[in-house]
């Protein structure tokens, strides 16, 4: 019933908004360029693409800030401005999300906990592609409730960009990024940093981040580097213990750095090849004044190569490829270990009529478990030039991270026992584009068999990973998007409704950690309009429901500012409403907070 109230309205929509709209031209929209180069339009998905474009729209200030208004993504954030932020999808937890960079595996193996520790300035991203759903015949294992792809840019001239920003809690955020355009070499070097005094007893922060790129066209072939580095310091009250441990603390130190190779011969067929590796170090300390009665040092490093090819299959296309993985952690905590992670797939797009067939599937190696297979298809049909219903089904498997299996702590202890979790999933729904109007409409099942979930009996035991027999999530979810054409007084506006249900069998004899934290209603309105003076102005208003906590909250933040070719200024409150919440665990989030800043952009 739910879903169909959610049809007949997009459906309203599209026609109160549609009459004088033209068809929309989506050939240069493609997602998943590395795996299955698809059309946005034609993906029989719940898909998300953000464009550099409509972030400058937004005048979003970071990435978490992006993500957080997505609809069907779950971003449980730690601390505010990306000092820590779980990101799940769909009711996934944050180890069920895959998160790529350039089409590159960053997930760490210690923990999906530092998947965000990217140091990637928002000005830097050219899209952001979201891929809900089981995405392992693709990608292998762990892409196991969706998929979060970052796609950085180099500029096309010669510029140097300053941003600087202030606010209460003794805020400073600072970066500078020069890009550098030759004819063949495209370079760009960006240098950040940002901290906050507490807004609650040790929460202060300090953040820098480094990164440099390079795209270079060397014959035949098309070549992209990247460099990048990320320090943080922060308090992290009440993080990962209970809330009576306010004075832990935590650095965190990433590097990052991978070559893109690809090259499309005179017969068509594309080869596409990786090699990207990632350290990580992580220090945590139980008691910040006092580190000696408790604290781990952990450092993960990742290698990792990718080849992948593409070819025409008659009227459609063939794309397949195999990649190796080797993980790695030094833990004075979790001890010494490694595995290989091996995977390759193989991947079919054909259309019949207006039908268009998408099969594939993926096999991969793990060390210390079972070859798995991962099938899945997807279908689309094509209702008219604007609609398309689609339908999709897809496996997915997680290996648990080293902290599930060997963590040993005052208020957490792994379980070396653990098994994989494995999960299938269906998905329908239905697609508009118009030039002007777009909007979704999809239901969802994912059925969890051995799931893994962190569980204790009572207050007075420790938090331990289980598996279960199963967690079954449905939900539907709808997002509708109009861009005025005329933009005199409106610009866009944007709403998504995201609902989920989850049945967590033997709930009732255990206390749940994370999984009865997602998101039972997720409702998102986003307006950006214009005022007097060349001003504009960004509302956006979020209301939040959760299982585990005893209310749902409202977060409303409103951005003015003033945006030339050459320079932005900015005022900024978030949180309006003074809104007392907790996104993850006891860990209280800020109160209102005002912020002021601009950016300048100098021709070299």
């Amino acid at each position: 019933m739910r879903f169909f109230l959610l049809a007949v309205f997009c459906f309203a929509v599209s026609w109160l908004f549609g009459q004088s709209t033209d068809t929309v031209n989506l050939t240069e929209v493609v997602i998943m360029k590395e795996r299955m180069p698809i059309k946005i339009s034609e993906t029989a998905r719940s898909a998300i693409v953000v464009t550099a474009a409509q972030i400058k729209e937004m005048n979003a200030v970071s990435l978490n800030e992006v993500l957080s208004y997505l609809n069907g993504v779950d971003l449980r954030q730690r601390g505010p401005l990306g000092v820590q932020a779980d990101v799940g999808i769909r009711g996934g937890s944050f180890d069920q999300t895959l998160v790529l960079l350039n089409g590159m595996k960053v997930s760490d193996p210690q923990t999906g906990h530092h998947a965000l520790n990217l140091p990637i300035p928002v000005e830097n991203i050219e899209r952001i592609e979201v891929i809900k759903g089981p995405a392992a015949r693709l990608y292998g294992p762990n892409a196991y409730a969706g998929v979060i792809n970052i796609i950085t840019k180099t500029g096309d001239e010669n510029a140097l960009f300053v941003k600087a920003a202030t606010g209460q809690h003794h805020l400073y955020e600072t970066n500078a990024t020069v890009n550098l355009a030759g004819k063949k070499v495209k370079q760009s070097l960006s240098l950040a940093a940002s901290g906050s005094d507490s807004f609650v007893y040790n929460t202060d922060f300090g953040i820098v981040n480094a990164l440099y790129q390079a795209d270079a066209k060397l014959g035949k072939w098309d070549l992209g580097l990247l460099a990048a580095a990320n320090s943080k310091k922060f308090g992290a009250n009440s993080f990962y213990a209970s809330k009576d441990y306010k004075d832990q603390y935590e650095e965190t130190k990433t590097f990052f750095s991978g070559l893109n190779f690809s090259r499309k011969f005179n017969n068509g067929f594309i080869l596409r090849g990786k090699i990207y590796g990632r350290r990580h170090q992580d220090h945590y300390v139980l008691f910040r004044n006092d580190p000696e009665i408790y604290q781990n040092f952990h450092t993960s490093n990742v290698w990792a190569t990718e080849i992948a090819g593409q070819s025409k299959l008659g009227a459609g296309s063939i794309n397949f490829g195999i990649d190796s993985r080797h993980e790695q952690i030094i833990s004075s905590n979790l001890g010494n270990h490694d595995r290989q992670i091996s995977s390759a797939y193989v991947d079919l797009k054909y259309p019949i009529g207006k039908f268009l067939l998408n099969p594939g599937a993926n096999l991969s190696l793990i060390t210390g478990y079972k070859p798995q297979l991962f099938p899945g298809i997807d279908i689309s049909y094509a209702l008219n030039k604007s609609m398309r219903w689609y339908a999709s089904y897809g496996t997915a498997y997680r290996v648990p991270t080293y902290t599930d299996l060997y963590y040993v702590g005052p208020q957490n202890i792994g379980n070396a026992n653990l098994g994989p979790e494995t999960a299938w999933n269906v998905e329908s729904g239905l697609k508009y584009q118009q030039a002007q109007l777009t909007w979704s409409a999809a239901v969802f099942s994912r059925k969890a068999t051995n799931a893994i979930e962190w569980v204790r009996a009572d207050d007075n035991s420790q938090w331990q990973p289980r598996n279960f027999q199963r967690i079954n999530t449905t939900g539907l979810e709808a997002n509708v998007n109009y861009q005025f054409k005329q933009q005199k007084v409106f610009n866009f506006i944007n709403l998504s409704y995201t609902y989920l249900h989850s049945n967590f069998s033997v709930q009732q004899n255990f206390e749940s950690k994370y999984q009865v934290q997602m998101l039972r209603h997720q409702l998102v309105a986003r307006i950006n309009h214009r005022l007097p003076f060349g001003l504009k102005h960004n509302l956006s208003v979020r209301y939040l429901d959760r299982y585990s906590f005893s209310k749902a909250y409202t977060l409303v933040d409103s951005r003015l500012y003033y945006q030339k070719k050459q320079y932005n200024l900015f005022v900024e409150a978030t949180n309006i409403l003074n809104t007392q919440y907790r996104e993850t665990d006891f860990v209280q989030m800020p109160g209102r907070w005002f912020r002021l800043g601009g950016s300048l952009k100098i021709g070299l």
